[in-house]
């Protein structure tokens, strides 16, 4: 908020406060300078009342001003006692009788009252309220005794060098000087001082009056007048010896009442007595009242500061009783005061507070109370304590309680000698560790846990453990389900019973704080805070605690949580016990779930592993069929030229062509599985893939299934075999039609796309070769009899079926050609509901789609030596049967040596057919042998494995072509055509 401007020519009527605070110390010293001032004159005229023939004064109270001004205001105020002095002066005074004289008795005065009151301020450092005996000695020594003493020789001796005063009155005018002063100084300054310090203490004036007006107090006041009143009254007393009484009333105010109100004693019995002189003949006694003054202001003033300390010194003593006392009676520690024999003397109030004995210990004998097991050990301690030996730690017992329960102890104790007791005892100062015990023994326990219990052991044994240690009724771990919203006990304790595990909803309950706000306290009245949680109001909970358990990764797993019926205390130790085991469960929780990776991470590579040795193992024997299966293929398609196309055998060569293609089928699903089989890629949609099987897959399952359809429109391109995936759709239909049988019963086939950092949601993950990005899925769901965990676990193994006529190739080849596309295959499936299958295939680098180029039309080029090189003879034979009859003259090699030997020696050779897996000299070595050669020759591989797998292999070659067995002699004729013409492999 600011202040508004104001008009030209208007002010704020608001106070300058800062010129006040400027303003004030100057108010203050010139009040101070005119309070001084007319003080120092009007005390200079009375004491001008009372004079010698010498002109000097028999008391002086100006000098008492002019030494508290020093004292209380420093240095500054040094120049206003001369002008004080030379104020006076001015206005007559009777000592001095030039103005040299008054110059020279002003600067005396000067320099001794102000040196006095600056060594006592600086030097000694004199309190100037006069609140030690210190004080009043130093004030008594040095300003009232010693300073006018040297002032007053100092002045005397300068007035009588001026002629002022006559030689043979020095002596006494000395003495008169200095005793008047002194009487001055005595009567005013320290009842000043003293008044002072009370009014800085409190400035309100009133509190300076005494707190406590008595009659005693009145009585010893009266009396101070009266006596001096009857010293003066009657004649007969016109004596120094007549105001002897006078003393007695001030030492009973010394005595009685300390120092403060003997200063201001002294001041009314001085002023009083001081009256004396103004009777007619005294000046003979004026000497002898001055000592009598002098004597009895020191003597009352001395005793009252004596009386004072003395006081000070049993209220400090009262004052530190007091305090030890409430320390010894409110501490948690207890002390007891002990003889040789053991028994208790003195016992701190805690004791019965701790032990509960109604009648204390006193009394009594300490080691009736040890427990047996202790009591040897404590009292050979004790004994050794007693005789001098230092145990230098304490020492732990047990102590039996009032209810016949033991509390643990740790004393320590030290000599007692009295003056009236020439025995030794032992002041034992003890403390309760029961609880720390406990909590040691937890911690002990949770130690031992860690290697002597896991998993649900290890949570029950904490559990109890931390109720045992805690002293509360209740207490539990939960692992928190964050999906269902609820709490699963893994471990609880019931008043030290074990329960069983159960789960429950967090809306509303005090472990939803926990969860959603972090640890949580609730040292009482719990209830009100959470009026929907019936277990606390069903278990009348009062105190409750509860901490997060936050896993490495820094997310809520469950909860630890103790709760109590009645109000907790000790608040900071349970919390620190709950955190310790709270950390501990954690970590056990960490611990389990990492274990449980490694099983799993260990299951899937075994799995892996086997899976692995499965498809070399299906991919070998796959070759080794193919091969046989292409001399079978090859004989059968010469044999079927040369049978007459009505002959007798046509038939059964037909039937043994169409066992021999379902013999290639079976190995090309083998190969699928192993993922080396035929892998023609291009860029498709899978959308109109699956569109244009919808017309196969429906005829191709029940007609009581219905078949539905979801697709995705917005998918990307996927790089794919467009033949294998086309196996994929169909082998996982098949089986969604086999697993709902002769029953009703629907099939969906859903296509959509999930990015790779949402695959967790699947339970799956990235593999080492399956890249990120987006992934397009094929998902086959049914609603047939579904499996249990131990099928599915074998669903993907070769040679594993349900079905009775079944081979066991279909999903392990679906899993294999999968895994060769760098794909996720995931499997859900519940018995009585259904499965789903759903494979999810890396989108392609780009969106845009590559049309497929066709082959074009085999031609017919048949002329020219072929060389055959393979080290199978059956297989040799029959190509070059094959090869001869479709017109070509062939040269066989039986390895890739001999092979390159007769290119060497037949110029005439147009072509190689090259068989890639052979002994010695390989086909892809022999190959790059040919091309080193740098003919001209081109050369077709042969393999019982994939294309792609070999090609793969021979990138920046040229070969001509590549043709996979087994193969017809169709195939194999335009396979040669085409290397001829030295067109592009045509995906054969």
């Amino acid at each position: 908020m600011t202040t508004p401007a104001l008009p030209n020519g208007f002010h704020s009527a608001q106070p300058d406060r800062s010129l006040d605070r400027h303003l004030r110390p100057v108010r203050q010293s010139g009040l101070i300078i005119a309070v001084y001032l007319g003080a120092y004159v009007a005390l200079h005229y009375l004491a001008a009342l009372f004079h010698t023939p010498q002109g000097i004064s028999p008391w002086y109270p100006p000098a008492a001003l002019s030494l508290v001004l020093v004292l209380w205001g420093g240095r500054r105020y040094i120049p206003l006692l001369f002008v004080a002095s030379m104020l006076v002066e001015g206005l007559g005074n009777s000592l001095t009788t030039s103005p040299i004289s008054s110059f020279v008795l002003s600067l005396i005065l000067t320099l001794g009252y102000a040196s006095a009151g600056l060594m006592l301020r600086y030097v000694v450092q004199l309190n100037p309220d006069l609140c030690r005996l210190r004080d009043v000695l130093w004030m008594v020594g040095v300003g009232i005794i010693f300073t006018p003493f040297v002032v007053a020789v100092s002045a005397v001796g300068t007035l009588a060098m001026l002629d002022t005063i006559a030689p043979e009155a020095i002596r006494s005018s000395i003495l008169t000087f200095w005793i008047g002063d002194a009487i001055g100084i005595a009567t005013f300054a320290p009842w000043l001082l003293a008044l002072l310090g009370r009014v800085n203490a409190n400035p309100r004036w009133l509190n300076i009056l005494p707190g406590k007006i008595n009659l005693e107090l009145c009585t010893q006041f009266l009396s101070i007048v009266a006596l001096v009143w009857l010293g003066l009254r009657f004649q007969y007393l016109q004596a120094i010896s007549s105001f002897y009484f006078c003393v007695l009333p001030l030492l009973w105010v010394a005595i009685r009442q300390g120092f403060f109100r003997t200063t201001f004693a002294v001041f009314v019995t001085n002023s009083t007595l001081i009256a004396f002189l103004i009777e007619p003949n005294t000046s003979a006694l004026q000497l002898d009242l001055q000592m009598f003054m002098f004597t009895i202001s020191l003597t009352g003033l001395i005793i009252g500061a004596v009386v004072t300390e003395r006081q000070r010194f049993e209220n400090d003593l009262h004052q530190s009783e007091r305090y030890f006392r409430s320390l010894i009676e409110n501490a948690s520690d207890f002390i007891t005061i002990v003889d040789h024999h053991g028994t208790v003397h003195y016992e701190s109030p805690s004791t019965q507070r701790v032990f509960g004995y109604p009648q204390g210990l006193v009394g009594k004998n300490v080691f009736h109370y040890i427990h047996p097991d202790d009591c040897s050990r404590i009292r050979a301690a004790f004994e050794g304590k007693l005789s001098g030996q230092e145990l230098g730690h304490p020492v732990h017992y047990r102590f039996r309680n009032c209810d016949g329960s033991w509390r643990y102890l740790e004393s320590a104790g030290n000599e007692f000698r009295s003056t009236s007791n020439p025995e030794t005892w032992l002041v034992i100062n003890s403390r309760d560790v029961t609880e720390r015990r406990r909590v040691e023994e937890a911690l002990a326990t949770l130690a031992q846990g860690a290697v002597s219990t896991t998993d649900n052991d290890f949570y029950r044994t904490l559990v109890l453990q931390l109720s045992l240690a805690l002293q509360i009724q209740y207490a539990y771990v939960g692992l928190y389900d964050q999906d269902c919203q609820q709490i699963t006990m893994i471990a609880a304790c019931d008043a030290g019973i074990m329960r069983e595990s159960f789960s429950f909803p967090i809306a509303g309950m005090a472990c939803e704080a926990v969860i959603t706000q972090g640890t949580s306290v609730f040292a009482s009245a719990v209830q009100s805070q959470f009026p929907n949680d019936e277990t606390l109001h069903w278990r009348e909970i009062e105190g409750y605690i509860g901490i997060p358990l936050v896993s490495s990764a820094q997310v809520v797993v469950g909860v630890i949580v103790v709760m109590a019926q009645e109000p907790l205390r000790d608040i900071s130790l349970k919390l620190s016990l709950l955190s310790v085991f709270a950390h501990r469960v954690t970590a056990e929780l960490d611990r389990t779930t990492q274990e449980a990776d490694r099983r799993d991470m260990e299951r899937k590579l075994l799995e892996t592993q086997k899976l692995e040795s499965l498809g070399l193992l299906a991919g070998g024997i796959a070759h080794d069929f193919n091969n046989f299966l292409t001399t079978i293929m090859g004989n059968l398609n010469l044999a079927m030229l040369e049978s007459a196309a009505d002959g007798p055998l046509l038939p059964y060569l037909n039937t043994i062509e169409i066992a021999t293609r379902r013999a290639a089928d079976l190995s090309r699903q083998m190969l699928a599985y192993s993922g080396k089989g035929r892998f023609i890629v291009s860029r498709m949609s899978i959308n109109d893939l699956v569109a244009e099987m919808m017309t196969l897959l429906q005829v191709s399952i029940g007609k009581q299934i219905a078949l539905q359809h979801e697709f995705n429109p917005d998918l990307p391109l996927v790089e794919i075999d467009a033949t294998q995936i086309r196996q994929v759709v169909m082998n996982l239909i098949v089986n969604a039609s086999d697993a709902i049988g002769l029953q009703a019963g629907q099939i969906t086939l859903r296509t959509g796309i999930i990015d790779a950092a949402n695959l967790d949601g699947l339970g799956g993950r990235l593999g080492p070769d399956q890249p990120d990005g987006c992934y397009v899925s094929i998902e086959v769901s049914d609603t047939g009899a579904g499996m249990d965990a131990l099928t599915q676990a074998r669903i993907f193994e070769p040679f594993f079926t349900t079905k009775f006529t079944g081979r066991g190739l279909g999903l392990a080849a679906v899993q294999g050609i999968v895994r060769s596309h760098h794909g996720i295959l995931k499997v859900a499936s519940e018995v009585g509901r259904g499965s789903t299958f759903k494979v999810l295939l890396p989108c392609a680098a780009d969106s845009v789609p590559v049309a497929v180029a066709l082959p074009p039309p085999a031609q017919t080029l048949n002329d020219g030596v072929v060389l055959v090189i393979d080290d199978e003879d059956a297989i040799r034979s029959t190509i070059t049967r094959m090869l001869e009859r479709l017109g070509f003259q062939t040269l066989q090699a039986a390895s890739g040596h001999a092979g390159l030997a007769l290119l060497q020696q037949h110029a005439e050779i147009v072509a190689v057919l090259l068989d890639m897996t052979m002994p010695d000299l390989d086909g892809e070595t022999t190959f790059g042998a040919i091309q080193q050669a740098g003919g001209p020759i081109p050369v077709i591989l042969m393999s019982g494995y994939s294309q792609t797998e070999i090609t793969s292999r021979l990138v920046d070659t040229h070969l001509a072509a590549f043709i996979h067995k087994p193969f017809t002699l169709d195939e194999l004729n335009d396979v040669v055509i085409k290397a001829l013409k030295k067109a592009p492999i045509a995906g054969i």
